[in-house]
């Protein structure tokens, strides 16, 4: 819910797109958009519309993250945020801003598989996040993670074939902390996460964007503490604020030291 510059006007996608946005069943080739994208470069200060200078500057691997993420439209003046699978396969596209055909703008506009979960498990501790920025951001502060790409499908999970052949095995035995929004939607993926997880994984928490608010204010680094946060506050609009890597880092540690909370 970062607030953001207003959009510049759209215009809609070349015929040679072959691509209708509006249709449930896909009629484009996600490749050839893919080839097309990169054929564009990357106006200078459109990543840090979504992420901090200081907090870009901070990470490691900051260009090489940033590439393998994002490609830019120069139809739709926005950039564009690319999934593969585990075989490198583009499995979803998504463009930050594009115009519907009701003029309305529309952010994460999704090409491909709107059900496709994004996910990097490396160690024992794995956090949960939603929203297609957050990909990006875990990937730049290089923590394990599984993203969901909306609310629905973290509730939806015990009908996705992915999460149930892929992602759920590589979870037996791991600790999993739910970094959730600040919104009633986000939290109401608690109880379907906690009960399809019930019995696989060893602990499960889930963290709202106040306590860790509260972590960095209180306990860490000093600072005003607010009492209440703006609705749709997420783990991006933390990060953002908090701007720089270490301390991120060493917040999430002391989230992954308190054990007896688990």
């Amino acid at each position: 819910m970062s607030k953001l510059p207003n959009p510049k006007e759209f215009t809609s996608y070349k015929a040679d797109f072959k691509v209708s946005f509006y249709d449930d069943v896909a009629k484009y080739d996600l490749n050839s958009i893919y080839n097309k994208l990169s054929t564009a470069k990357i106006p200078a200060g459109y990543i840090s519309k979504l992420f901090k200078v200081s907090l870009l500057k901070s990470c490691k691997n900051t260009q090489s993250i940033l590439s393998k993420y994002f490609k830019y439209s120069v139809n739709d003046d926005t950039l564009a945020i690319i999934l593969r699978d585990d075989n490198q396969d583009i499995k979803t596209i998504a463009f930050h801003r594009t115009k519907a055909l009701n003029d309305e703008v529309i952010k994460w506009r999704t090409l491909g598989s709107k059900k496709y979960i994004q996910y990097n498990i490396k160690d024992n501790f794995v956090f949960i996040v939603y929203g297609m920025a957050e990909i990006v951001l875990c990937e730049l502060l290089g923590i394990s993670y599984i993203a969901f790409q909306s609310d629905s499908i973290a509730k939806g999970i015990l009908n996705n074939e992915q999460w149930n052949t892929i992602i759920k095995p590589k979870l037996s035995n791991k600790h999993i902390i739910l970094l959730l929004d600040n919104d009633e939607s986000c939290t109401s993926t608690i109880k379907p996460i906690k009960e399809n997880l019930k019995g696989t994984v060893k602990t499960i928490k889930a963290l709202s964007m106040l306590d860790l608010h509260i972590m960095n204010k209180a306990f860490l680094y000093g600072g005003k503490l607010e009492k209440k946060l703006p609705k749709g506050y997420d783990f991006r609009d933390f990060c953002n604020d908090v701007g720089d890597y270490e301390k991120i880092e060493n917040i999430l540690k002391e989230v992954i030291r308190v054990k007896d909370e688990f």
